[in-house]
């Protein structure tokens, strides 16, 4: 709901370049909050610091719904900015669900708080529509009442459940429980590739998404309608959260880093799309790709980020890997709508290209290697317990010695 009705209603007031804007300072203040949002939440019941977030983000949707009325792109921007913490707190979600759930339900946990999303998916644009002109001469206005209104909900749904401390965090006195410093952490590979896969797919994915309203705007699609840009991002949203449903058994099947694998080769299917033509079902495909492209590389990441480091670790590892996922998707958004206007829709989506065979290139490579590691050491392993036949096996030897 809030990226269909600021962006347009931006783009409307001010011009298309600035129009994604908007967006990438909610995802940009909500990347730079993501460090001390991750601190407390290890130090308070995620409760309460979830509840600070949605109070913060009311502000924001009053912002909104004043700058609506005042026809006011500055107060529009500003709402994007104060929405920038509730963003920060609320991508927490889905490690407090990994926290809470016992170790074989972790992906589960993951997959359906990212699966809770769906709701907002398929309510959230046609919301924003329904609310556009729903006060004559006062655009979006009720859209942004709705976007408060759900807020004050949630938070009061919320405050209705005694939420379980999370498990202990406390650093013990074993060494495994000390944290390393991030000259050590840096070299695990699984703890590199997970915050890289994080970074590209979201964004990346929110790039293309963000340039699409502005794509499709300038060749005169309408808002509305079932031809319209709404429902794109509206079908885009599905894309990214349905797979959700499934993602426990994708991640015990294949393993998180196939599973990033794959979400690169469904990115990677929606290049070509985008090049055959720029019509509307080639905007619908290619979104819809991005979007299940970018749940396997999500979800995939969020699963293998807490495997490369210890519990100790895990504050300043969850805090550094969202300031790289959301402060690098608040850049990307903030040049998305300069770069459609200078380059045209085709030749901007090339931009994403070396950023997804970047993610595609390091994860196969580790596995390739990691693999070759494993039929080395098990070849190791048969050589030591494994007899051989002949001289120079001490076994057979000491067989031949004790024969009459």
């Amino acid at each position: 709901m809030h990226v269909t009705a600021t962006v347009t209603r931006v783009k409307e007031l001010v011009s298309s370049g600035v129009a994604t804007i908007s967006l990438g300072l909610t995802l940009g203040i909500g990347g730079l909050l993501s460090y001390p949002c991750s601190k407390l939440y290890m130090r308070l019941n995620f409760k309460y610091l979830f509840l600070c977030g949605i109070a913060v983000g009311c502000v924001g949707a009053t912002l909104s719904i004043i700058g609506a009325f005042a026809d006011s792109g500055v107060l529009l921007l500003l709402g994007a900015v104060v929405h920038g913490p509730y963003w920060s707190t609320a991508t927490l979600y889905r490690f407090a669900g990994m926290e809470l759930a016992p170790l074989q339900s972790k992906p589960t946990a993951a997959s359906l708080v990212v699966f809770g999303g769906i709701l907002g998916a398929l309510a959230g644009p046609q919301l924003a529509v329904a609310g556009k002109d729903a006060i004559e001469g006062e655009t979006f206005a009720v859209s942004y009442m709705i976007m408060l209104g759900l807020l004050v909900v949630g938070g009061l749904v919320l405050l209705c459940f005694n939420t379980p401390p999370l498990p202990d965090k406390t650093i013990g006195d074993t060494v495994d429980s000390q944290p390393r410093p991030w000259s050590a952490l840096v070299k695990i590979p699984t703890l590199v590739i997970a915050i890289l896969n994080g970074t590209v797919s979201y964004s990346m994915m929110t790039m293309i998404m963000s340039g699409t309203p502005i794509a499709m705007h300038d060749r005169d699609y309408s808002l509305s309608g079932t031809n319209g840009i709404a429902f794109i991002i509206q079908m885009h949203f599905v894309a990214m959260f349905l797979p959700s449903v499934i993602a426990p058994l994708l991640v015990r099947f294949f393993g998180p880093l196939w599973l990033m694998v794959i979400g690169c080769l469904f990115f990677g299917a929606a290049y070509p799309v985008y090049f055959i033509a720029t019509t509307y079902a080639t905007f619908m495909v290619g979104l819809v790709l991005v979007g299940l492209g970018w749940n396997l590389l999500f979800v995939g990441a969020t699963v293998l980020l807490p495997t490369g480091c210890r519990p100790a670790e895990k504050p300043k590892v969850t805090a550094v890997n969202e300031l790289f996922v959301f402060g690098s998707t608040g850049i990307a958004i903030c040049i998305t709508g300069t770069l459609v206007k200078a380059m045209d829709w085709p030749q901007a989506v090339i931009v994403t290209i070396p950023f997804i065979a970047l993610s595609f290139i390091v994860t196969v490579g580790y596995l390739i290697v990691d693999n070759m590691a494993k039929k080395k050491q098990v070849a190791a392993d048969d050589a030591v317990f494994t007899p051989t036949k002949g001289k120079g096996s001490g076994l057979t030897e000491a067989a031949e010695a004790a024969e009459p």
